[in-house]
């Protein structure tokens, strides 16, 4: 029961102060499966101790995968979408080279609609110009951060202002945000892809008691988070969000500036999802986020890409009208 009350309030914490205080950033971008251990020491002592033993242990198993580790469990009747569906890819290539020799097979292999990447490097963006160049319907549109790649007619493209901001070293900017304006056959479809502020200095301070940085990482994530939402229309019926958010599932930053969008893998996903991985360090924080105009069929999450982050693939369709 002692321990079943102390998990309760560490989902409460996370629910309020994840990603606003040090020890809530620390517990999201931490291994918070590691909390589902006691878990199976408890419950081979309650199995052959009493069933109401056994009913607290499966009660903190669910509120620890829920509430603390953000495990994913699909409970919602599927809505039927009609014929008109869009295949969303989003991926950080931490300016991996190597893809730009792959790049050719990746595109085949997700057979995607929109692909949004994050740190694209200028090799890359070369090898997608050159794809592009001999495969009729296939535009691409490359700045220094992002590339992005679509099988549909392109509108227009704009990048989200920067504004010049205090970073953790010397100077940095805000406004890592691209808009692509496709058009489908149910009009056109505001695509965002953005890159938000990173927390790994922080994080990698905190390792060796260094807790100074996490307060500024707070702050400036927050900001960037917020600027950028307020900067993607909220006008536009149906729009598709992706990216590198540097934000993890249960981050208070996240339900306050993009609640009003529906996670994809929230929606469609099972199990923990996560998508950077850095050695040990796993988690969830790119995202794909879709207004109510569409509905999410399918979130598939790649591996072995060469990349700390992993590609993120969604299949979506318009709601019925």
């Amino acid at each position: 029961m002692t321990y079943l009350l102390a998990i309760i309030a560490t989902a409460a914490y996370q629910r309020a102060f994840g990603d606003v205080t040090g020890a809530g950033m620390l517990l999201l971008f931490g291994p918070r499966w590691w909390l589902l251990l006691p878990w199976t020491v408890l419950g081979v002592v309650s199995a052959v101790s009493s069933w109401r033993l056994v009913v607290i242990a499966l009660v903190g198993v669910l509120i620890t995968l829920v509430g603390v580790t953000e495990f994913e469990l699909p409970l919602r009747w599927p809505v039927s979408p009609d014929r008109h569906a869009l295949r969303v890819v989003t991926y950080n290539t931490d300016r991996s080279p190597e893809l730009a020799w792959r790049i050719r097979g990746d595109l085949a292999e997700w057979g995607a609609d929109v692909v949004l990447l994050q740190d694209c490097k200028t090799v890359v963006a070369d090898s997608l110009t050159a794809i592009a160049a001999t495969t009729t319907g296939l535009t691409v549109h490359s700045t220094p951060e992002f590339c992005f790649v679509s099988r549909l007619p392109v509108e227009s493209v704009e990048l989200m202002p920067s504004l010049v901001r205090p970073g953790t070293r010397g100077v940095g900017r805000f406004g890592n945000v691209a808009r692509y304006r496709v058009r489908t056959a149910q009009g056109v479809l505001p695509v965002y892809s953005l890159h938000l502020e990173s927390p790994r200095d922080a994080l990698w301070a905190a390792r060796g008691l260094n807790f100074a940085q996490l307060r500024q990482s707070i702050l400036v994530r927050g900001a960037d988070s917020h600027l950028a939402a307020e900067w993607v229309s909220r006008g536009d019926s149906a729009l598709v969000v992706g990216g590198d958010f540097n934000l993890s599932t249960g981050s208070a930053i996240l339900r306050r500036d993009w609640g009003d969008l529906s996670d994809a893998f929230a929606v469609a996903g099972f199990g923990f999802g996560n998508t950077m991985f850095a050695g040990r360090f796993a988690v969830r924080i790119d995202h794909v986020l879709v207004s109510r105009a569409l509905v999410v069929e399918r979130v598939a999450l790649l591996r072995d890409y060469p990349s700390e982050h992993q590609p993120v693939v969604v299949d979506l369709g318009w709601r019925g009208r």
